[in-house]
């Protein structure tokens, strides 16, 4: 029945591992800040065309364009369109839409270079859904423009009046459109809205970084880069706007990752992303019982900064692994892992030996050589049981003999959380007041205040 039972517990592991591998695929394909309600198209532009959506519109580069850095500065993550190429989509007809795009626009460049996303033959109604360009009468085509032709061949367009683009930095342009309302916003904000309609459906394809002359030729556009263009089939709210615009760089890095100090000394550890403005969170999960936030005490400073130091390091935090998680805006990002490698100390595991002496089924022994004439110089001090869940017994044995010594309890994140002289033969100690669940760290120490040894116990 044994065997049964963990074979069983080896499939429902395998098939919850399985299921996590799916999500992180996922996960990684669209970012969590990207609204996937409606999505029919999702191009990061990641060294490649292929719309990550799954809706299965790939884009194919026609002539030449090159790969670029993102806003991030992650390198291969978007492209720039120099006028002698472009990307051609298929014909994503949207009835109602909200297209978003990310834009790094050269100065003014004129005619030809003032077109992100285009569906639309240029003056001809009949072939016309929407295009995302540079208005020309408004500050040199540096004035954002949406314009759309509505099922009943009426065309509409609003201006992004009072924003400029043409400054070399990256901004976000989103066009919305439902039947009650046509609206155009800039990194993030409303800047301008109309009474909306329906959108046209054609047959002509999608471009990036081109557009269409009155007979159907494709004008490629010197426009700049171009990255992480979004289309939906449906208006976007204000809330999920702000998401996109608040979009996380998911290169939050932790170093170093094997970090080696000896006995006593202070450890560093420095977390990196080019996220605006992030808060820090430092957390800590010793043999693996979950992760816990690190607290701030005389062992750990920092907690809140990208700089997370840990004071007077010691056997206890031998493979101690750490991470931290930055939040900016809506974003959050967790770290790769790193631990502290003791490098002045014989690391040895702790021993757990089954005994008869108790009616508990495990037992850490401490054995200890006291500073006394022999035989008298011998103690062993016991605590079970070992895992425990609601209490624990330390006993002394001959605690006369251990005058002066005491004993300290640490949870993983360097809390007390017991202290007692040994001055009597057996403690009780209840565990309902402990921080939980995990690994704690018995220290044994002497009367000159000397840590004698460092012994790990479980709460479970």
């Amino acid at each position: 029945m044994k065997a049964k039972l963990l074979k069983m517990k080896k499939l429902v592991f395998t098939a919850f591992a399985v299921g996590l591998s799916l999500t992180v695929n996922l996960s990684a394909q669209v970012p969590s800040y990207v609204a996937t309600n409606g999505l029919v198209g999702w191009f990061p532009f990641n060294g490649n065309t292929l719309d990550e959506s799954g809706s299965g519109n790939n884009g194919t580069i026609v002539g030449s364009i090159t790969s670029s850095s993102d806003r991030f500065g992650s390198l291969n993550s978007s492209y720039s369109f120099s006028g002698n190429g472009h990307v051609q989509l298929p014909s994503i007809n949207l009835p109602a839409f909200t297209i978003n795009v990310w834009v790094k626009r050269l100065p003014s460049v004129g005619v030809n270079g003032n077109t992100v996303v285009c569906k639309h033959y240029a003056s001809s109604v009949s072939n016309s859904s929407y295009i995302l360009f540079s208005q020309s009468s408004q500050n040199n085509y540096c004035t954002p423009n949406i314009y759309y032709t509505s099922t009943t061949n009426v065309p509409a367009s609003i201006d992004a009046t009072g924003s400029l683009w043409c400054d070399n930095n990256w901004h976000m342009l989103t066009a919305v459109l439902n039947p009650s309302a046509l609206k155009i916003y800039f990194d993030g904000l409303l800047i301008n809205s109309s009474t909306g309609a329906v959108a046209k459906s054609t047959s002509i394809n999608t471009l990036i970084g081109a557009s269409y002359t009155n007979s159907g030729v494709v004008q490629n556009q010197n426009f700049g880069e171009i990255d992480d263009i979004g289309f939906w089939n449906r208006a976007l709210t204000q809330a999920e706007i702000t998401n996109l615009f608040l979009s996380c760089s998911n290169n939050l890095t932790l170093s170093p990752t094997n970090n080696i100090q000896n006995i006593g000394g202070n450890t560093t550890f420095t977390a990196t992303t080019s996220d605006l403005n992030p808060t820090f969170t430092w957390q800590s999960n010793p043999s693996n019982f979950g992760w816990q936030n690190i607290p701030a005490n005389s062992t750990y400073s920092g907690i809140n900064t990208n700089t997370l130091v840990v004071n007077n390091i010691q056997l206890a935090n031998h493979n101690q692994p750490f991470r931290v998680i930055a939040s900016s805006g809506n974003c959050t990002d967790t770290s790769n892992i790193a631990t502290i490698q003791i490098a002045d100390t014989c690391i040895t595991n702790v021993t757990v030996y089954d005994t008869l002496l108790t009616t508990v089924t495990d037992t850490l022994i401490i054995n200890t050589t006291l500073s006394l004439p022999a035989p008298n110089n011998e103690n062993t001090i016991l605590i079970y049981p070992n895992p425990a869940s609601d209490h624990i017994t330390i006993d002394n044995e001959n605690f006369a003999a251990m005058a002066g010594y005491s004993i300290k309890i640490e949870n993983n994140a360097g809390q007390q959380v017991f202290q007692s002289a040994i001055n009597q033969a057996q403690f009780y100690v209840d565990l309902s007041t402990w921080t939980g669940n995990g690994l704690y760290f018995v220290h044994l120490i002497d009367s000159q205040n000397n840590t004698v040894t460092v012994r790990k116990i479980v709460l479970q």
